[in-house]
């Protein structure tokens, strides 16, 4: 089983990589499109907020979708029953804030742990 865990843990860190990998490369896009701007324009601050508060949305988006991908997979591995008991154990394991109060079967706690680490 422990082999099998490593293999999923490893395909699902794969692809939130890539949604930071996405995420990342959006907000570059953005600050190479707004930088100029502010630069030229200093004195304005609605500026640097107009470039900044996009900039934060962006990387946040990327972290929800991290967290809704780990939770479909709790999901998909039966390990849930319903959306807003993974989301909220997605949401609690990947902040590294781990109440424990919900926690993942022995065969998958590993990945409880994974999620963290990737977080």
């Amino acid at each position: 089983m422990l082999l099998l865990e490593l293999l999923v843990a490893t395909g699902a860190v794969a692809l939130v990589i890539l949604v930071q990998v996405i995420s990342t490369y959006a907000l570059a896009w953005r600050i190479r499109q707004t930088l100029p701007v502010w630069l030229s324009n200093r004195s304005t601050p609605h500026i640097l907020v107009g470039a900044a508060l996009p900039s934060f949305a962006i990387l946040f988006l990327g972290h929800i979708v991290q967290v809704w991908l780990w939770a479909g997979l709790y999901i998909w591995l039966g390990e849930f029953a319903d959306l807003e008991t993974a989301l909220y154990f997605s949401t609690v394991t990947i902040s590294t804030l781990g109440y424990g109060d919900i926690v993942l079967s022995p065969d998958w706690r590993l990945l409880g742990a994974i999620e963290a680490a990737s977080g």
